[in-house]
């Protein structure tokens, strides 16, 4: 039936030029990137649809009311790897620098549909920019830096020897304070959402935590190495739910920010 409505809104939208009803924005996920808008309908399908220069009227029916608690907020996405780094290989060639991209598109897009401000570490496929005399970790820290961002997250694939080993786990490194909190409050909705084994959060050393200066989080959506996760974590429908996962980890603990 959702479908139909949704068939039925786009058909009206572009032969009628009619501004889709209000009532439809609880159907859809509004979002804006490069003087774009983009529809996404929640669940298994991922549909976008641009517009050179969209109605204003009809970015506000679409995009319903943002999430005060993200709105003025300033969040780091770090996708892993990139350009001559792939990272872990997956099933069928696919590689994590691929599959964490897609997850932190989707993830970025949400989060600025809420009111937040969303600096990622590369949106495509190539290396991290800056200068090619620094190293690619060093430029993601610079990024994050720069911004003035109160929380960093960065999103990786996990491998491991032993094939069985399979799950979700998020890493921070300041051993008391917000950090921790974050990884608790992504790893919980995370593993949640996607119903993976949940192997809870640990405090390492990595360079991108240790040497930034806000709340920063590694999160490991699941295990490449392992046949049943791996291929999920390049399906996009797993994608969309991982990106959901650490979407709503971050609502929560910017919510329990605001009460303390």
């Amino acid at each position: 039936m959702k479908r139909i409505v949704f068939v039925v809104a786009v058909v009206s939208l572009l032969i009628f030029e009619t501004v889709v009803p209000a009532h439809a924005s609880s159907l859809f996920q509004w979002s804006r990137s490069r003087n774009s808008v983009f529809i996404l309908k929640p669940g298994p399908n991922l549909f976008t649809f641009t517009f050179e220069q969209p109605d204003i009227e009809m970015e506000r029916e679409l995009r319903g009311p943002v999430n005060p608690v993200l709105v003025g907020k300033k969040i780091v996405i770090d996708p892993g790897h990139g350009g001559a780094n792939p990272g872990a290989l997956g099933p069928g060639g696919t590689t994590e620098a691929d599959n964490v991209l897609a997850k932190s598109l989707i993830l970025a897009e949400m989060l600025r549909a809420d009111g937040a401000e969303v600096i990622m570490t590369r949106e495509d496929a190539g290396d991290v920019p800056g200068p090619r005399s620094v190293h690619q970790l060093e430029r993601r820290v610079r990024i994050a830096r720069n911004s003035g961002a109160d929380i960093f997250v960065s999103i990786h694939n996990n491998t491991h020897r032993d094939r069985r080993i399979k799950g979700t786990l998020t890493f921070y490194y300041s051993p008391a304070g917000q950090s921790k909190l974050l990884a608790e409050a992504i790893q919980e909705e995370l593993s949640s959402r996607l119903g993976s084994k949940d192997l809870g959060t640990l405090r390492r050393a990595f360079y991108v935590l240790r040497n930034t200066s806000m709340p920063s989080v590694l999160v490991e959506v699941g295990f490449l190495t392992n046949p049943e996760e791996g291929p999920k974590l390049a399906d996009p429908v797993y994608q969309r739910q991982a990106a959901e996962g650490v979407y709503k980890g971050i609502i929560s603990y910017f919510e329990a920010e605001t009460r303390e």
